[in-house]
């Protein structure tokens, strides 16, 4: 059975909605690509039918009233905002824009479905095809085609749409005295970027959070528009958060299995320590050798103060993002039950708060103890210490490495970092997802199962979270159905250590970025 690790809310009181056998991390806000999934899932479930449409919790009711037994003929999608156009009229349709927020979500099952709960705001009946859909969102609107041409002409273009011009956000990036970390999340910029494809698209693209926009190169532009295209199009295809590329996972090892420095201390190219600090309101994430400021770069001082009050990043339990601890190894970010696993295998005091027990942590490993052996404790040397011994024994002191072959080169070794490594000019790409659709992607990331599908179900996308061992905070997944529910039914709560997860050397999935 798989088993899912048990994350808790904080204690800001952050919305977190349960599940039948599953307890759930706080969900965060829905970004463009999870967006992009419900309209396509929608555009075949939903597109050409007539619901008998009503507001279970009376939120909706004058709106319900003026979809009711109207055709839906048209969906769109402007980065985090969706607009389903209804009607028999395509000139002047009924539109219900929605945006989800931080705990929306849009749920198609067979008839007869789940009870409505207090948040939802729309019911979608369809007695003929045995289905019934439940809308729950932060906004919910309707309106003519005014309403839509109004929302629209405040977005940036979407990575994910078609239509969307590049030349345009170069035009406003490239006049904009605003940090570049600041335009990528401004929706009037560019729609459907958020705070984890920001951090993962400005270390892939090597450029600093407080460059200026408009001292950035044509060069280092097609280069942040290149992986903000193709991450959001990888979002897209897998339903995952997933940035790094197949060919560096396994040099950079188990901590960066699926992204670069979104809650990590260290950089996983150069060894770096990752910084972080507050950009209006949301922490944003470098690494000083491999995004360095451009020579003579002027921040405004108010980004100066903010820059200079940069704290090493500290690894956290992410309701955001979380990693697998087991596979971090970062006693930082592990749950007290998984600190006296690993503590308890080498033998150790399992007793303490959870700063004591990872401080103990850390400094047993510090000491190269790494498992537990009969009649005691096994070092990275392959010593063996007693019990009774172990907290006071110190390693062997590691071998000399040994010298490279003749005609060899040495191996990477971090901390020898000659620069920011930064891709020669990119090759143009192609927004959209037309393209995504017509050509299958490699997903043997999915469970044990592969595919030809170039877009995976909401179930598949759920089945490759639980068995990567990913919390489902990491992103707001607001596409349900009968199959993601059951998943999450079969579904229980478990011992982090027996939960399954990624190895560092399976191949990423999705288009390269």
């Amino acid at each position: 059975m798989l088993r899912v690790w048990r994350r808790l809310a904080p204690s800001s009181g952050c919305p977190r909605p349960t599940y039948r056998g599953l307890r759930s991390t706080p969900v965060v806000m829905v970004e463009g690509h999870q967006c992009h999934r419900v309209a396509h899932a929608h555009r075949r479930q939903l597109l050409g039918r007539r619901f008998k449409a009503s507001s279970p919790n009376g939120r909706f009711t004058d709106g319900a009233a003026a979809l009711h037994d109207q055709p839906l003929h048209r969906i769109e999608v402007h980065g985090k905002y969706l607009f389903y156009f209804f009607g028999t009229d395509p000139k002047d349709p009924i539109v219900l824009h929605f945006h989800f927020g931080m705990s929306g979500a849009f749920r198609t099952t067979a008839l007869p479905g789940p009870e409505p709960t207090a948040t939802t705001r729309l019911q979608l009946l369809d007695q003929e095809a045995g289905t019934v859909s439940h809308l729950s969102a932060m906004t919910v609107l309707h309106g003519s085609r005014d309403l839509y041409d109004a929302k629209r002409s405040k977005l940036g273009p979407d990575p994910l749409r078609e239509d969307a011009d590049e030349e345009l956000v170069w035009s406003t990036v490239s006049t904009s005295k605003k940090s570049i970390g600041l335009l990528l999340m401004d929706q009037s910029v560019v729609a459907g970027i958020g705070n984890i494809y920001r951090a993962e698209i400005l270390y892939k693209a090597g450029v600093h959070p407080e460059q200026p926009g408009n001292t950035l190169s044509v060069e280092a532009f097609q280069r942040l528009w290149r992986h903000s295209v193709l991450l959001l199009q990888r979002g897209f295809a897998t339903g995952s958060i997933l940035t790094v590329d197949e060919g560096e996972a396994p040099s950079l090892g188990p901590a960066w299995a699926r992204r670069y420095i979104y809650n990590q201390a260290r950089c996983g190219r150069c060894g770096g320590r990752v910084a972080t600090w507050d950009m209006a309101g949301r922490t944003v994430y470098a690494c000083a050798r491999c995004q360095p400021l451009q020579a003579g770069t002027e921040l405004a001082e108010g980004r100066r103060a903010a820059v200079a009050a940069a704290a090493p990043a500290r690894e956290f339990l992410s309701h955001c993002a979380p990693e697998d601890p087991a596979a971090l190894g970062s006693p930082k970010k592990m749950t007290v039950a998984g600190l006296r696993a690993a503590l308890g295998a080498l033998g150790a005091d399992t007793a303490g708060r959870k700063a004591a027990l990872a401080a103990r942590l850390a400094e047993r490993r510090a000491l190269g103890f790494v498992e537990a052996a009969p009649g005691g404790v096994k070092r990275e040397d392959g010593a063996q210490v007693p019990p009774q011994a172990a907290d006071l024994a110190v390693p062997s002191p590691p071998a000399p490495a040994a010298s490279p072959a003749p005609g060899k080169a040495p191996g990477k070794q971090r901390g020898a970092f000659p620069g920011p490594r930064l891709p020669a000019m990119p090759p143009p790409v192609t927004p959209g997802i037309a393209a995504l659709l017509d050509t299958p992607i490699k997903l043997g990331e999915l469970g044990r199962r592969r595919r030809s599908r170039p877009v995976a179900s909401a179930q598949e996308a759920l089945l490759e979270k639980l068995e990567a061992g990913e919390g489902l905070g990491v992103e707001h997944v607001a596409l349900e159905d009968d199959a993601t529910e059951a998943l999450k039914a079969r579904a229980s709560v478990g011992d982090p250590a027996r939960r399954p997860r990624r190895t560092a050397g399976r191949a990423r999935p999705g288009p390269g970025a």
